[in-house]
């Protein structure tokens, strides 16, 4: 029972334990906000000076991006954080509180989960609402309370407590008035929107089946179906991470269906699992195992066997005993037959020829096999082709090496010539190189001295004048010492008592330039000291006159200490001036002097060295490779001056290398047309292979196609149906991927294939599939067979498919999507038992084709939000002039986000509208059935008077 009571005292715990939630989210999600405050800051204004500088700035967005998308997923979550709230009982441990949501959140500083996703093992007992004691990650827990909460826009609209251990109840029913108001909520939005809140227990146990579980969902008409597919793929990415999701196949009967989920799929995190139509992953199968076996046409390479499903026509308007036969068993078994009859009839033909054994013996090993297919076609092209091209190669491999032995000849005559003449000349090169290096050793040597005498000359004059320049430094510290001294003494200099008391040099230069006065003030204190102590009247006077002298005595020394520092300043200046900075100068001269002869000794003993290793490898070796033996070091000095005898050499190497290269050349010339020889075909070999060749490529896929489609032809002729090679049809894409499944190998590695409305595919098909996609692939099937809407195939009973589906098949009988008023109507006009959920709409109204437009205009008008649809049969006719005298604003043969849709049956699969216009003409009870369950709330039922239906012939371009 739904608890909308404010005042209740359970909304007043959930409204609680909402505050406590969101004050947590708000925390983390300030705290990310102010991150966001930080790098914004540091960013602005941040100057780039070098390249870690970039890189710091480059790190700084990065975070700055992370944070801003921290933020709003925070906002997200405060619209909704959780739909369900339990509290658990851990064995012999506390109780436990946790609030489950559509993701996980958790708090970054404390590491604690806030908010548990739906998809984990802790979330899954929330689903399971007949059950209170749960062992979750090996520990054993006991539930105390369960509640499911519906938050919108950041506030608590509803709460029901489905359990209380102090009430001792379980409930665990489908239909509850919670339910039913959450679902409410849910039909106002046009989109599909997660079921995540509302997920029941029986649908909760197939989302999480097995991984690798094959199975079927048998589900009436708003049982969830799509919902659960989309739910247990978002169930099995979130616990599966590592799993290649470009192996996982949603397989939709429309572009509409697609359109539809295609924004819940992404909001449930499958955008990288492929999603497409039935007809799209046959081309895309198609496109996967023959994608190696292709051709150039027009300078463009395709496939042998080439396919598209763009322009997919409905095939609805075909001859319908003609599409039976298509997809029949009997279809099925006769194009297998006629195959592997075809297929084993070219391999005997291929094995009589005996050229097995000339393949063998080139080399190809060709495998035993008893029919053809793609790889024995390949082994056999690549061997027969590769063998014709191989003699080929060798009769043109034996013309150029004769071609290139007479031309070779020719050149060892020019060389034996040439290198008697480079050799006297490399001789004569020697000569001249050991005379030079001699002769400039003996000047490098003399140089040398000259320059260590001018060194040692240098270093005397640089010591002396280092010398002098201490002594004036000296002199220099010494003046600006007694500076210091008087600039930190100061005051004490002007206090008469501190100078008689201290001697230091800022004093006695103040005893001597203020001698005089200094002598006076004694003199005055000695007198004042020689008075009887009752001579006051003379006391006062000299202490007067002490006061005076002191007054003098401090202006002496105040412009004693001026003049002193404006004197001495000017010497210390004249000193660093005049004397300090041209010996600084000088001595930098002779420094920079010094550092030259030294480096220009050192440069003339590393030449030296280096030509006198250059003479010994000429006493060593009569034609050495100076260049090549010295050290690397070395040429940089060398290199000019044994560059004549570096060219005649490699002029003499050169010459030597091309007589050995060609002598060479000669020998290995004879040998390969001796071998070319041995290895030619004969002229019988050459005409076996061809035969072979032409045998083969009859097996070609292009040829099997080719051949299919004529039976094709011909078969659409039997049943007098026009055929167009450019019309792209279901069954024309079934077909070539039943011979791909024949010529090709299947997939060998994991497929996941789930398939919506499954019970519209032919039980032929879904052989197919298996074949194609191997043994490792997982099948899980959506469908219900009471709308199978295709009088020529569909599965009428699931236990046909038992390969597939190893028998495990669920039911799912409750309807959340159609009013009770709805569901009763279809349960008594089909025979149906379907459980309606409880939702109320209006009843159900059988109405002539003016009336019912009228309603739903009216409806449309009363709320311009309503989806709406006006469905009908394909080949029904006239319906369109009518919508045209009712002036009718409707989109036909589309779907509308908002106002009218006119649509086929097959087109409305798999959709849902707030209000539908059935036009029943000429439409089978399961087309009925798929019709009037397409409505939400309105369900309007009408026949159009004197209309026509044509099954219609496929269009020739």
């Amino acid at each position: 029972m739904s608890d909308t009571n404010n005042n209740s005292s359970e909304f007043k715990e959930e409204q609680d334990n909402l505050v406590h939630v969101e004050k947590r989210i708000k925390r983390i999600s300030q705290a990310a906000e102010d991150e966001v405050k930080k790098y914004e800051a540091e960013l602005d204004g941040f100057m780039i000076f070098d390249y870690d500088d970039h890189a710091r700035m480059i790190t700084m967005k990065k975070d700055l991006n992370n944070y801003n998308r921290q933020v709003d997923e925070y906002h997200q979550i405060m619209d909704s954080p959780y739909f369900g709230h339990f509290d658990m009982a851990e064995d012999e441990g506390p109780l436990q509180t946790f609030y489950v949501g559509k993701e996980a959140l958790m708090d970054p500083v404390t590491a604690e989960l806030i908010i548990i996703d739906w998809r984990t093992p802790m979330g899954n007992t929330y689903y399971n609402k007949n059950q209170k004691s749960f062992t979750v990650h090996g520990i054993k827990y006991e539930l105390m309370l369960r509640r499911a909460v519906d938050i919108s826009n950041g506030s608590l609209k509803a709460v029901k407590t489905e359990y209380d251990a102090y009430n001792l109840s379980l409930e665990g029913d489908i239909i509850d008035e919670f339910l039913i108001s959450v679902l409410k909520d849910k039909r106002r939005n046009n989109k599909l929107t997660d079921i995540i809140r509302t997920i029941q227990g029986n649908q909760n146990d197939i989302i999480r089946k097995p991984l690798d579980e094959n199975f079927v969902v048998q589900g009436c008409a708003g049982s969830g179906k799509t919902m659960i597919l989309l739910h247990r793929l978002s169930y099995i990415a979130f616990n599966y991470p590592g799993m290649n999701f470009e192996r996982v196949f949603i397989l939709t009967p429309n572009e509409n269906f697609n359109l539809q989920i295609n924004e819940l799929s992404e909001s449930l995190g499958l955008d990288k699992i492929n999603r497409m139509t039935v007809g799209a992953f046959y081309a895309y199968m198609i496109r996967t195992i023959a994608g190696t076996d292709s051709v150039v046409v027009n300078n463009k390479r395709v496939l042998k066997i080439n396919v598209s499903a763009n322009d997919l026509k409905s095939e609805k308007l075909l001859n319908q005993e003609l599409l039976k036969r298509v997809y029949s068993q009997d279809y099925y078994n006769e194009l297998i037959s006629e195959y592997h009859i075809h297929a084993k009839e070219a391999a005997e033909t291929i094995k009589r020829s005996g050229v097995l054994d000339l393949t063998n013996s080139r080399g190809f090993n060709v495998i035993s096999f008893e029919e053809i297919n793609y790889k024995v076609f390949s082994t056999l092209i690549n061997a027969l082709t590769g063998i014709k091209n191989n003699n080929n190669k060798v009769i043109d491999q034996m013309k150029d090496a004769e071609e290139r032995l007479i031309a070779v000849k020719k050149r060892l005559e020019k060389l034996k010539k040439k290198i008697v003449t480079d050799e006297m000349n490399l001789k004569s090169a020697r000569e001249m190189l050991h005379s030079e290096l001699v002769s400039k050793i003996y000047e490098l040597k003399n140089k040398s001295t000259e320059y260590r005498e001018l060194l040692d000359f240098r270093e005397v004059e640089l010591r002396d004048l280092t010398t002098k320049r201490e002594i004036l430094t000296s002199q220099i510290n010494d003046i600006e010492s007694t500076l210091n001294l008087i600039s930190e003494e100061y005051d004490n200099l002007c206090d008469y008592d501190y100078i008689v008391a201290t001697s230091n040099s800022a004093t006695e230069l103040v005893k001597q330039r203020c001698a005089s006065v200094i002598q006076e003030l004694m003199d005055l204190h000695a007198q004042l000291e020689s008075l009887a102590f009752y001579n006051f009247a003379k006391k006062r006077r000299i202490n007067d006159a002490i006061k005076v002298k002191y007054e003098e005595y401090v202006s002496s020394v105040k412009a004693t200490i001026e003049e002193y520092r404006v004197e001495k300043t000017l010497e210390v200046d004249v000193y660093k001036n005049e004397n300090i900075s041209p010996l600084d100068k000088t001595i930098s001269d002779i420094n920079i002097q010094i550092r030259q002869l030294t480096n220009e000794d050192k440069a003339l003993s590393s030449k030296i060295e280096v030509y006198q290793a250059c003479r010994a490898l000429l006493d060593k070796e009569s034609y050495p490779n100076i260049l090549e033996s010295l050290n690397a070091s070395y040429l940089y000095h060398v290199e000019d001056d044994v560059i004549e005898y570096d060219n005649v050499f490699k002029s003499y190497m050169k010459t030597k290398t091309e007589l050995d290269s060609s002598n060479d050349t000669e020998e290995l010339l004879l040998a390969e047309i001796e071998n070319c020889k041995k290895s030619l075909l004969t002229q019988d070999e050459v005409d076996e292979i061809d035969e072979a060749l032409s045998e083969v490529k009859k097996f070609d896929a292009r040829s099997i196609d080719e051949e299919w489609e004529t039976k094709l032809k011909d078969l659409y002729k039997q049943y007098k149906q026009r055929y167009s090679t450019k019309q792209v049809y279901r069954h024309k894409l079934y077909l070539k991927m039943l011979l791909c499944s024949l010529y090709y190998e299947p997939i060998n590695y994991s497929t996941y294939l789930n398939i919506d409305e499954a019970q519209d595919f032919a039980y032929t098909e879904f052989m197919v599939l298996k074949d194609v996609l191997g043994s490792k692939a997982v099948f899980n099937l959506y469908g219900d067979v009471n709308q199978s809407i295709y009088e020529y195939k569909g599965i009428s009973d699931w236990d046909i498919l038992q390969d597939i589906t190893e028998n495990n098949i669920y039911l799912l009988n409750e309807n959340y999507r159609n009013t009770t008023q709805i569901t009763e109507f279809c349960n008594e006009e089909f025979d149906a038992d379907i459980t309606a959920i409880g939702l109320t709409g209006e009843d159900v109204v059988r109405t002539d084709f003016d009336d019912a437009i009228k309603r739903l205009r009216g409806i449309v008008k009363d709320d311009p939000d309503t989806k709406a649809a006006i469905i009908y049969r394909r080949g029904l006719e006239g319906l369109d002039f009518a919508l045209k005298k009712q002036n009718l604003s409707c989109s036909f043969n589309s779907i509308s986000e908002y106002g009218i849709s006119v649509i086929t049956v097959e087109e409305a699969k798999g959709l849902e509208f707030g209000a539908v216009v059935v036009v029943d003409n000429y439409m089978t009870l399961n087309e009925q059935y798929v019709s009037n369950t397409r409505a939400l709330d309105n369900l309007i039922i009408t026949t159009l008077v004197n209309a026509s239906f044509s099954d219609g012939e496929a269009i020739v371009e």
